[in-house]
Formats: C-alpha cells, sequence, structure tokens
C-alpha cells in the first residue's frame, strides 16, 4: 500500500490518499490534482516533492500551482517526511 500525504507548514493534512501497490507518475498526477481541488483556486501554491521515480516530470495541476522538487536526500526539508517521523 502506498499513502500520499499534502502537508502544509500550518494546519495540518490538507488532502491523503492511499493506493494499493506502488506510486506511479498517472496516480502522483492525480493526487496533485485532487490536493489543489481542495484549495482556494486563487491562492498560490507550491508543491514540494522529493526525486522519486513516480515524481519524475509531474504535470502542474492548475494555474498559479509551481512544482518544487527537493536536492537529493533532504529529509530534514521534507515536512511529509517529518510528519511520518513524528508519528514513530
Amino acid at each position: 500500500m502506498t499513502v500520499a500525504l499534502a502537508v502544509p507548514p500550518v494546519n495540518g493534512p490538507v488532502f491523503h490518499s492511499a493506493y494499493i501497490g506502488g506510486m506511479n507518475a498517472p496516480r502522483f498526477n492525480a493526487f496533485l490534482a485532487q490536493t489543489r481541488q481542495n484549495l482556494d483556486p486563487d491562492e498560490d501554491v507550491i508543491f514540494i516533492y522529493d526525486g522519486a521515480p513516480a515524481h519524475r516530470n509531474p504535470a502542474i495541476p492548475a494555474a498559479n500551482t509551481e512544482l518544487e522538487m527537493l536536492p537529493a536526500y533532504s529529509p530534514f526539508l521534507n515536512i511529509v517526511e517529518q510528519a511520518i517521523n513524528s508519528l514513530n
């Protein structure tokens, strides 16, 4: 099972999704699009993601949305990693 989380710096998770099997590019793009639909369409949004193979070449889900990839091995910058580690 694969779990995807959208976690802003405040207010906790915005959107989550679970998939049977691994993450792939179409699932990642669908996750970005669904997450963007849960946010204010007039608000500027930046999605920050890691360099997992399924995350390569993502589609920009909407206007006023930016995509930024984390540098190689940077768990200290990855808020999702921090959220998962806090559950342990």
